[in-house]
């Protein structure tokens, strides 16, 4: 499915979480729009300690996504102008008339047999111990597990993965759906499908789409040499 382009003043508007990378591919720093203007964007940039000063850069693009409502996202790229701030963390950037509208099930199902780390909610605040199960595919909306149980839909289960650029993500997901599957009469195993929470951050969410688009685009090299 290709992105939808959309004017700039129908999806922006202030207040609202942006994540911004100096390439389209990589995010840096995490923010919010503080104010908008005909031709400027003005954001105040985070990083993970509010007492650090954010890496202004001197000059180049600021490659910009917010998350919208329904799981999808707003991606434009601006023209870095100057700091607003003596902390460097207000930025002005240039506001472009048009962006891609992305919704999350552009993103199809991609194989991915790698085993991850696991643990399922059992009690309010209690955890299973981490164990490791085999992860089978993954999409911008969830996973597929092998697990040895059943789990009942909505039951709270947080995986621990490690993504093909070796960045660490611990995410937090619901069962969708679970299925038994029988190898053999002494042995069987459960087929979970898990949704992502809406509780995990926005930053996780963006990292997780990142790592999806990695796969298709390995994926559709594959296939081009084949």
């Amino acid at each position: 499915m290709e992105d939808t382009i959309v004017s700039t003043d129908s999806v922006l508007s202030e207040k609202k979480r942006v994540f911004i990378g100096l390439d389209p591919e990589k995010i840096i720093w995490e923010g919010f729009i503080d104010k908008l203007t005909e031709h400027y964007i003005l954001i105040y940039v985070e990083c993970g300690s509010r007492s650090q000063t954010p890496m202004f850069p001197a000059r180049g693009k600021a490659f910009v996504r917010m998350p919208v409502e329904g799981g999808g996202l707003v991606i434009f790229e601006s023209d870095i102008v100057k700091p607003k701030s003596v902390d460097g963390k207000l930025w002005l950037i240039t506001k472009p008339p048009k962006a891609r509208r992305r919704q999350r099930r552009a993103f199809f199902r991609v194989p991915y047999d790698k085993p991850v780390l696991m643990r399922v909610e059992n009690g309010k605040d209690k955890w299973t111990d981490w164990e490791e199960v085999p992860l089978l595919d993954i999409s911008g909306g969830g996973f597929s597990v092998r697990y040895p149980d059943q789990l009942v839909p909505k039951t709270r289960v947080n995986l621990f993965i490690t993504t093909p650029r070796s960045e660490k993500i611990d995410v937090l997901t619901e069962v969708a759906r679970s299925s038994l599957e029988h190898k053999d009469a002494a042995d069987s195993q459960c087929l979970l499908g898990l949704k992502i929470s809406p509780e995990l951050p926005m930053a996780k969410q963006a990292l997780l789409m990142t790592m999806v688009t990695d796969l298709q685009r390995e994926m559709l090299k594959n296939r081009i040499r084949t």
